[in-house]
């Protein structure tokens, strides 16, 4: 302070030190994602911004595997030591089991409970031209989810090899249609789809309509094993990969791959299949419409019991018994794999007593085929018997 003479006092000092609490803003890592099962999962860090301090964005341990998922986490720290909160994203690797043994069913695909084909087996002709003389097990089918992307839309099920052996694998009876297959939810059979096979019967087509947005459907083909009888390659017999993949397109719009959708399979000269066999497989409660199975010939649906013999049928008929627990005029129709009704009638229905129904395969239809029956009818008291 200096007074009007020039008299100076003694100097005062104040420090005032800025100090940095604020720990930076974070913010959203990378969405979680699936990716194929031969993929390498990728992330998508989280930037950051600070208010007073340079920062950096950090990996918080290591990444941490829980089954087929890999998830990483971050934080942001500032030059003052202040740390953000956490975020994390996580990549799950699709299950490359797509192609598994003969007796698998959707049960078995959805519940984990069906072991994935080692491998195809093919015996190399003994002479000197290159050809295959037979192949092993006798079918295979091939499994995928695919979550619908729109009510309509196409589904393609394609399937190629490396080129080493000369023929790809040929829908089992491509020519019904009946071994391809597209379930709902717990493997309920209530989506409409036409069904076709392109490239000689080893590439499928779906064409989807009435599904619901978002979710998700099983894909199931029976492949014929031995269609690669005949197939010829060069040199030494060589062991071929072949390859399965489900592309949806909706519209024209162009077809998109179904994440977690490629399976892969080898045929492998003068080798021995010994994939176990899946065994029963029983549904959660919820399931919807249920096929009448060999194995599980019986199947009760609040109080009806319907069971179907012989099964498989032999010639061209078959028979139904049907005991439900309240009487009226039930209508029964008949359905092919790919959703075409192909037969009607109506019985008497008495509650708590067997009806037997006759049903002869029409003369259009093959025989070995599998079919849908679904029964259903009002009583005289307007009580609804559930459709099964």
């Amino acid at each position: 302070a200096t007074d009007a003479c020039g008299n100076h006092s003694a100097t005062r000092t104040q420090v005032i030190t800025a100090i940095d609490t604020h720990a930076p803003t974070i913010g959203n890592a990378g969405d979680d994602a699936t990716i194929e099962c031969n993929a390498t999962p990728a992330f998508t860090p989280p930037t950051a911004t600070d208010d007073c301090n340079t920062y950096t964005v950090q990996q918080v341990g290591g990444d941490v595997t829980s089954g087929s998922s890999v998830t990483r986490t971050w934080n942001a720290v500032d030059a003052c030591g202040n740390t953000s909160v956490t975020r994390k994203q996580t990549v799950t690797v699709s299950n490359c089991g797509h192609i598994f043994p003969t007796q698998t069913t959707c049960c078995n695909y959805i519940t984990g409970t069906a072991s994935q084909l080692v491998n195809v087996c093919y015996t190399p002709s003994a002479a000197s031209n290159g050809k295959v003389d037979n192949a092993i097990p006798g079918v295979f089918f091939y499994y995928s989810s695919v979550i619908a992307p729109a009510a309509d839309f196409t589904l393609d099920v394609t399937q190629f090899n490396d080129g080493d052996l000369n023929k790809l694998f040929q829908v089992h009876q491509f020519e019904d249609l009946s071994q391809i297959r597209l379930f709902s939810a717990n493997c309920g059979n209530d989506v409409t789809f036409t069904a076709s096979t392109y490239g000689n019967g080893t590439q499928v087509r779906y064409v989807v309509t009435g599904a619901t947005p978002g979710a998700t459907y099983t894909i199931s083909i029976k492949y014929d094993t031995k269609s690669i009888k005949n197939a010829t390659f060069s040199g030494p017999a060589p062991i071929s990969t072949y390859t399965f993949a489900a592309y949806t397109k909706v519209g024209a719009n162009p077809f998109v791959l179904v994440t977690g959708s490629t399976g892969t399979i080898d045929a492998v000269p003068n080798c021995t299949d010994n994939t176990p066999l899946p065994g029963n497989c029983t549904l959660p409660a919820s399931a919807g419409s249920r096929l009448i199975t060999t194995t599980n010939p019986e199947l009760p649906v609040n109080g009806l019991n319907v069971s179907a013999f012989p099964n498989p049928y032999i010639g061209r008929s078959f028979s139904l018994k049907i005991n439900a627990p309240v009487s009226g005029r039930a209508t029964i129709e008949f359905f092919t794999l790919d959703g075409r009704k192909i037969s009607e009638m109506s019985r008497t229905i008495m509650a708590n007593k067997d009806e037997l129904v006759n049903f002869n395969v029409p003369g259009l239809q093959k025989t070995k085929i599998v079919y849908v029956v679904k029964i259903g009818n009002y009583n005289s008291k307007g009580i609804v018997l559930n459709p099964n």
